[in-house]
């Protein structure tokens, strides 16, 4: 739907308490994409496609780490957006490694869902414009797992949509020991 202008009032009830998140960030390498769905303002048109035979891939993060920290600034003329999500993953283990290994420096699109009573999926990242991967490893007497921060490395003029189209399908999820070494795979993703 096209922007129109019109007064923003305030928000009923607490408008500004926290969003709740879905905890698995869907994660889609750029490279499996077919079609990008289009942009009419911040709402999506049609659906996002990956090519024949590929899936994209859920991500376990703890539901009250994750954030999407958006900034925007510039210089008069050159003013510019930055999607950023931020979210820990607990555990250390040779599925997660093995991912990080592969897929640090790829291009995502990345999508999340809010649980806040109204459903909204966010799709973050463009087509020319993914976000990547950067992480941080804890491992020590306070815990272990993983902060990952995926940001746009160029900002840009688009906000990140709201999702309306299908989510594609999902890979199958790694089987994981008791332990949480990897037992192998169960398929080419991982939950």
């Amino acid at each position: 739907m096209p922007y129109i202008k019109a007064s923003i009032k305030k928000a009923k009830g607490a408008a500004g308490a926290a969003r709740p998140k879905n905890p698995n960030l869907i994660i889609i390498d750029v490279e499996d994409i077919e079609n990008f769905p289009g942009r009419d303002g911040v709402e999506s048109i049609g659906n996002l496609t990956l090519k024949a035979g590929a899936k994209a891939m859920t991500l376990y993060c703890t539901p009250s780490t994750i954030g999407n920290p958006e900034e925007s600034g510039g210089d008069p003329g050159k003013e510019q957006i930055t999607d950023k999500i931020g979210a820990f993953c607990p555990g250390i283990d040779k599925v997660m490694d093995a991912w990080l290994q592969e897929k640090y420096g790829e291009d995502f699109l990345i999508i999340t869902k809010v649980c806040n009573g109204v459903k909204q999926t966010l799709l973050h990242g463009q087509e020319c414009n993914p976000m990547k991967l950067q992480y941080t490893k804890q491992d020590d007497k306070d815990g272990n797992g993983y902060t990952l921060t995926f940001t746009q490395p160029q900002g840009g003029k688009f906000k990140p949509l709201y999702y309306s189209g299908t989510i594609p399908e999902i890979a199958v999820a790694a089987v994981r020991d008791e332990d949480g070494s990897s037992a192998g795979s169960a398929g080419d993703g991982i939950g």
